[in-house]
């Protein structure tokens, strides 16, 4: 007998499939009645990337929000160069993509296409604005206070000295680093001192023969390099950082001694480089500041930074946040007035989520756990008594996210495990989203850790970090998180600290926008959407650049008269 090749003929609506569809099928053959194998599902071709933007720095830093099309499982990013044709540039299965393969007096603009499980790739996004490399104050992280690219080693560069204490940071101009080292000796670099050389290395990019540069290498965690800025004008400031690890890491950035934010990466390589942006602005008087970088997980090999002065103000926008440290008690969290946090499903509330701090022992061990600061939440089967098997639940306040676009959520997280094979436990983070005429969907899950995620080589075995998800899928929506930690009988434990859900409030003119021609003028009327401000901006070529031509204004209605090749487009931009 030889195979023999089936085929299938399915009527699949013309029009608003939006999700995959599931088929079933058998076979009948004589008198034997078998089902159909092979793939049971159709995917529909995908949507466009909605609110697709690039925000240009020392590299072009592109975000999208997922299309309304389920099945997505990659984005194929097009560059146009300067006006030329759009060209394949890279694929991503994230919704963001940062192009480091720009170059001064170039303009850029890009498209963003969605691709399914079987291939299918749908339509472009609307073209981006064109763009081009952004002034900024450029300096090689070596470079501390001295100018010119001068490192330690380097001329009258001071020297390194074994630190008295690993905590201390000093005033503005006593130090200029901290080198923390598992070999030897933790260094400081103080003023007036002689050269040496401490972290510095010459690599070659991987992903760029014959290009070599200098760079701080062997960065371990803890380590820390500070720089004296002499800020030109009071403003918002933005900050990039060009760093490769072959794993992930993470930057904390200081200004003036005070935690400004942080920024998380991995380039899959120690010799490749790439700039990253932190979505996290502070403002600024003129005049002299410090800047502490300080590498908090991962390490790094730190090349670059740059600073925008006058920055625009941050687009994305915390929409509902909580670190906890506003609580007395556990009632306090749970309590209708203050957090507003629910419990679900518990089985024994003394060994269900407690509010604990770092200070306080834990399960006979110490409170302070990595991820962990101040206070935080935690789930521990120790706390529970004996014999009972935990399946605890905790719920965030239902989270409002009307009018914000590029939703993302995180939150940091540490998960303790005895490494034996007869204890088990699993943690996990759900999400559900609100829908007007259906009510409450189920449960999606977005992290799930069980005591085999956690190597064996760890010691202690756990787990720990932030955790960022891309919540675009759910734009516009009211939604709600789950921490879950179930399964758990003389274990260790779940927490996390620092939950944050954040937007952008860029809506692109609301659907339904009205416009009316009379008399040589058009007239664009829309309803409220975003923070009640607008910017009306014109192009004559979707593919050219967008020019602002009113604005910002409150009312939402505009008359402009209609240019006089009567070609063009309107795009109304919310605040």
């Amino acid at each position: 007998m030889k195979n023999q090749t089936l085929s299938y003929s399915l009527l699949v609506p013309a029009e608003g499939v939006t999700t995959v569809m599931n088929f079933v099928g058998t076979l009948t053959f004589g008198t034997t009645v078998a089902d159909v194998f092979g793939e049971n599902a159709v995917y529909p071709i995908p949507t466009a990337p909605r609110s697709v933007t690039v925000e240009m720095l020392q590299a072009a830093h592109l975000s999208w929000s997922a299309p309304v099309t389920t099945g997505v499982v990659a984005y194929n990013i097009y560059r146009s160069v300067n006006g030329g044709p759009y060209e394949f540039l890279a694929s991503t299965t994230n919704p963001t993509y940062t192009d480091k393969w720009v170059s001064s007096g170039n303009n850029y603009a890009y498209e963003v296409t969605a691709v399914n499980q079987v291939n299918d790739e749908g339509p472009a996004s609307r073209p981006t604005a064109q763009v081009s490399i952004a002034a900024m104050d450029v300096r090689e992280s070596e470079d501390f206070n001295y100018g010119g690219g001068q490192y330690p080693g380097y001329q009258n560069c001071p020297a390194a000295i074994e630190a008295p204490d690993a905590t201390t940071i000093g005033t503005p101009q006593q130090y200029d680093f901290f080198h923390a080292s598992v070999d030897g000796p933790n260094l400081y670099r103080p003023a007036n001192a002689t050269p040496d050389g401490v972290g510095i290395e010459t690599v070659e990019e991987a992903d760029d023969p014959g290009v070599f540069h200098t760079n701080i290498g062997w960065v371990n965690v803890g380590s820390w390099y500070r720089y004296t800025y002499n800020v030109p004008q009071a403003g918002w400031i933005k900050l990039e950082f060009r760093v490769a690890v072959a794993g992930s890491g993470t930057l904390a950035a200081y200004w003036d001694e005070v935690l400004i934010g942080t920024v998380s990466y991995g380039t899959g390589n120690w010799h490749i480089f790439n700039w990253y942006l932190m979505e996290d602005q502070i403002q600024t008087t003129a005049g002299v500041h410090t800047l502490r970088v300080e590498s908090i997980a991962g390490g790094v090999n730190f090349d670059k930074h740059a600073i925008q002065w006058n920055a625009a103000p941050p687009s994305r926008k915390s929409i509902w946040a909580d670190d906890f440290e506003s609580y007395a008690t556990t009632a306090d969290v749970f309590s209708p007035t203050n957090g507003k946090w629910t419990r679900g499903n518990t089985t024994n509330t003394a060994g269900s989520w407690a509010l604990w701090d770092t200070s306080t022992p834990l399960g006979g061990e110490s409170g302070n756990i990595p991820a962990m600061d101040g206070n935080y939440m935690v789930a521990d089967s120790d706390l529970s008594g004996a014999g009972i098997l935990l399946d605890e639940e905790m719920l965030s306040p239902e989270i409002d996210c009307a009018s914000y676009t590029k939703l993302r959520g995180s939150f940091n997280y540490n998960y303790r495990i005895y490494d034996d094979p007869e204890h088990t436990q699993d943690a996990e983070v759900d999400i559900r989203v609100f829908d007007s005429g259906t009510g409450w969907s189920g449960w999606t899950n977005l992290f799930h850790l069980d005591t085999s995620d956690v190597p064996s080589a760890l010691d202690p075995p756990m787990l720990s970090g932030t955790q960022v998800y891309d919540l675009s899928a759910y734009d516009g929506k009211k939604i709600q998180l789950k921490f879950h930690f179930f399964n758990a009988m003389y274990d260790y434990w779940f927490a996390f600290d620092k939950v944050v859900v954040s937007g952008v409030q860029e809506a692109v003119g609301p659907p339904g926008a009205d416009i009316t021609l009379d008399n040589g003028s058009v007239t664009i009327t829309w309803t409220t959407f975003g923070a009640g401000q607008y910017t009306v901006e014109y192009t004559a070529d979707l593919r050219g650049t967008w020019t602002q031509i009113a604005g910002p204004i409150t009312q939402t209605s505009f008359t402009h008269a209609i240019p006089a090749d009567k070609t063009g487009f309107y795009r109304i931009v919310g605040q």
